[in-house]
């Protein structure tokens, strides 16, 4: 099941930048440009957050590439907190400007990196008991080589053991 939460930049985060174009439209139609790109910013300007990793546009961090997540340029409002987020990964950066509760956000994704990662840990550890085993297995199989050549075994004992064994 992948779950997939869209995350789109807050128009409250450009406030200022709306005051200033709607001053400036006046002037020589300099307002309706700036009104047109902050349109485009807050239009097309989002990211997703999924079971997998973080997205924006054609840059993909999967959970167990990310190595930190950090929240700046805080705003305090009356109707909830907008911040930038950006999450670093190996080689690439996505930066969130104007979301929403972020903070909330950033421990989500966090939380998943952690969870990622033990993941990876405990099929490491699986992969690594597996290996265990089979030495275990080439020792007793060793053993019962010894004991069949120096007489302790007959020949039907030692290929009836040896089959249960493989088998």
């Amino acid at each position: 099941m992948n779950s997939i939460k869209l995350i789109k930049t807050d128009w409250r985060y450009y406030r200022k930048l709306l005051l200033l174009s709607i001053v400036l439209v006046p002037l020589f139609g300099a307002g309706f440009i700036l009104l047109v790109y902050i349109y485009f910013k807050i239009e097309y300007q989002s990211y997703e957050v999924t079971d997998e990793g973080v997205r924006h546009r054609n840059i993909f961090l999967p959970y167990h590439c990310i190595n930190s997540v950090k929240v700046s340029d805080f705003r305090v409002l009356k109707n909830g907190n907008i911040a930038t987020l950006a999450v670093y990964g190996q080689t690439n950066v996505i930066v969130m400007p104007g979301v929403a509760d972020s903070s909330a956000l950033q421990v989500y994704i966090e939380n998943q990196t952690q969870l990622v990662r033990e993941r990876l840990k405990l099929e490491e550890r699986a992969n690594d008991t597996s290996t265990i085993q089979a030495a275990g297995r080439t020792e007793r199989l060793n053993d019962l080589v010894g004991f069949w050549q120096q007489g302790l075994m007959t020949d039907e004992q030692f290929h009836e053991e040896k089959k249960k064994m493989v088998d």
